[in-house]
């Protein structure tokens, strides 16, 4: 009974990557995966949400436009600011220059370019970071 007790902490243990090798804690095959699976989720997950918010101000951006060739109530340019600085540069740029509005506007696209850069600047970083979680 006490080998059986003894061999079920020692798979319990290595289950949890706790066994002691030459004074150190080694972590096991498992866990070795599981934290890559878990950042690959996350990332995956805030890819989506960034390419549906630069979708969401790609389309605040036809919203206004159509609203200003009828002459009817419109979004004002702070909110498409915000917007474009809380990573919906993307979807700014392609208003911006697929859409052709604001087009005209010098500041919309100094800022739209740089806020474009810091995001993807961002973005890289963070696909980096990736990469190297992949590695422990």
């Amino acid at each position: 009974m006490k080998s059986f007790i003894v061999r079920l902490m020692i798979g319990f243990a290595a289950y949890f990557s706790v066994i002691r090798i030459d004074n150190r804690f080694q972590v096991t095959d498992l866990l070795k995966g599981l934290i890559p699976d878990l950042w690959n989720i996350v990332t995956f997950i805030l890819f989506i949400l960034f390419f549906i918010w630069n979708v969401v101000v790609f389309i605040l951006y036809c919203i206004d436009k159509k609203r200003a060739a009828n002459n009817k109530w419109r979004i004002s340019e702070s909110t498409l600011f915000l917007c474009m600085i809380l990573m919906g540069a993307l979807g700014s740029w392609d208003g911006i220059f697929l859409i052709r509005h604001k087009s005209q506007h010098w500041n919309f696209k100094i800022i739209v370019a740089v806020a474009l850069y810091v995001q993807l600047c961002i973005m890289f970083m963070f696909l980096r970071m990736y990469q190297l979680s992949a590695l422990v």
